[in-house]
């Protein structure tokens, strides 16, 4: 795995932070030809073709290279390797065995394993600041995508901070179709106005609204109305043609739990459209001037939208 260049150019003076000049390589992304997608906090870890699991670990100049380990680049300037050693031997071990269980247990969209990279995120990983209660891995090709206001400096800037701000996003990735990535993340930045000013109750609903859109715009999404056959047995799509053309499964197994199968196919995609429009709308109304403490209909929407965010209402 080659270390991903930085979007933008770092500062000289402090090297911690970047400025308002793109990386040499990297112009595809202002273009529009990458997708943003969240960039998780946690370590990287490989299953190759034989089968094999591998841990991400960068060896500094002078220090010994771990048994089995791959270079996979290496900085003439710092003299630092990046590369692959074998995941029983890395400190991630009793972790990873644990996320590879848990996954496969609960037979994610990843399971048979695909070759590829993942990242190891949970409660003793990095601090967990993805907030997980249990060690899991997720496909660096399943990651969400995160929508990028304007693909300006400022623009990213803006994004990257607010989604750092309402939903702890370290920051994001951008793929290029041809297998290139560029990152950036919230602390590259130098403190700017959007750390500085409090996030109200309309932010929150429109980073809510984009939230389910991004979701929503997967395009391995099921449209809906979805159907709950048999209490859980088969989750369908059910929606126009749903009559005419061979049935097309939300979820191609038996579910063991009839009434949560009944509630997933309540709230189809349709459902998350609908709850969108209703965050932007409230929100659009909120800087007008409507929503003063105790509004019987904007007060729970904004409850809403913070559930939606993964909190709860401050």
């Amino acid at each position: 795995m080659l270390k991903i260049p930085t979007l933008f150019v770092r500062d000289p003076e402090d090297r911690s932070r970047v400025l308002n000049q793109i990386s040499p390589g990297c112009e595809w992304v202002v273009a529009g030809e990458g997708r943003p997608t969240r960039k998780l906090d946690g370590t990287a870890v490989m299953y190759d073709q034989h089968g094999a699991w591998w841990a991400r670990r960068e060896v500094k100049a002078g220090k010994a290279v771990p048994p089995g380990y791959i270079t996979v680049q290496h900085d003439e300037t710092t003299g630092k390797l990046a590369g692959w050693e074998p995941v029983a031997q890395s400190p991630f071990a009793k972790f990873h065995a644990e996320a590879v269980a848990n996954a496969e247990a609960a037979e994610v969209p990843w399971i048979p394993w695909q070759l590829g990279t993942y990242e190891l995120i949970g409660p003793k990983i990095n601090g967990n600041p993805e907030r997980y209660d249990r060690h899991w891995l997720v496909a660096h090709t399943n990651t969400e995508t995160l929508p990028v206001d304007f693909l300006t400096f400022d623009g990213i800037r803006a994004s990257v901070l607010r989604w750092h701000k309402t939903d702890h996003v370290e920051g994001i990735v951008w793929h290029h179709p041809d297998g290139r990535r560029a990152k950036i993340k919230a602390r590259d930045f130098a403190t700017p106005e959007p750390q500085q000013t409090a996030v109200g109750p309309a932010d929150e609903l429109r980073t809510a609204a984009r939230k389910l859109r991004a979701r929503l715009a997967d395009p391995e999404l099921t449209p809906g109305p979805w159907l709950s056959m048999d209490r859980g047995d088969r989750l369908l799509y059910d929606g126009p043609g749903a009559d005419t053309q061979p049935p097309v499964y939300v979820v191609d197994e038996p579910m063991s739990n009839g009434a949560n199968a009944d509630y997933i196919a309540t709230m189809h995609p349709g459902v998350g459209h609908a709850l969108a429009r209703l965050f932007a709308e409230t929100a659009d109304h909120m800087d007008l001037g409507s929503g003063a403490p105790g509004h019987p209909v904007i007060d729970p929407t904004v409850a809403l939208a913070y559930m939606v965010l993964g909190g709860e209402q401050r």
